[in-house]
């Protein structure tokens, strides 16, 4: 194997052996773990919107609809939602999945390469042992 081509495959198995070993552990700490509720076992409580605080904002005018007394009067209030639910049971673990196949992916990219070398010391032993007979 030409000594070039032997740095290129090193230095690319070292790579993917690194982009495997940081998937793997993206995969693990993306494990969804739940609220600190579920973990201990307590019971969630569902909010009723009459229950959420409310988050007052006073709207902007546009600088022609100002008058000289300063900003509009009226005030708007808002509610705050909770975030909403996963709409599919596998959504919390599409993270985790994505960076175990990167992982599987790199992995086998770096035993392509390493049986690609190892392939080439192979044949050098066989030519060498060949040139002896």
């Amino acid at each position: 194997m030409k000594p070039a081509l032997d740095w290129l495959a090193r230095t690319a198995t070292v790579a993917l052996s690194m982009v495997a070993t940081l998937s793997i552990i993206g995969s693990i700490a993306a494990i969804p773990s739940g609220s600190i509720e579920q973990r201990l076992g307590m019971e969630i409580v569902q909010q009723s919107p009459d229950l959420l605080p409310r988050v007052e904002r006073e709207p902007v005018a546009a600088p022609d609809q100002r008058d000289e007394a300063g900003p509009a009067k009226s005030r708007e209030t808002d509610i705050a939602t909770p975030p909403s639910q996963p709409r599919n049971p596998l959504e919390p673990w599409l993270e985790s999945i994505t960076y175990a196949l990167i992982a599987i992916a790199a992995l086998l990219g770096a035993g392509v390469f390493m049986l690609w070398r190892a392939l080439g010391h192979w044949r050098r032993l066989a030519d060498a042992a060949e040139n002896r007979i």
